[in-house]
């Protein structure tokens, strides 16, 4: 694969990351969730912030 895919693979990732991070920020969670959820998204940032996206909708 050439660069640019891997270019827009990080860049896509990015914005994933920063909007999980800005949604997990606004909800209305206790902050022991809200510490959990932080850490696995900056940790697992491939599949943290999608995972994040998709549950937070399913707990609620």
């Amino acid at each position: 694969m050439s660069i640019w895919f891997w270019q827009l693979f990080l860049v896509v990732m990015f914005f994933l990351v920063v909007y999980s991070l800005y949604k997990l920020i606004r909800a209305d969670e206790p902050i022991g969730k809200k510490i959990i959820w932080c850490l696995i998204i900056l940790f697992l940032p491939v599949f943290g912030g999608a995972f994040y996206l998709f549950m937070h909708k399913k707990l609620k």
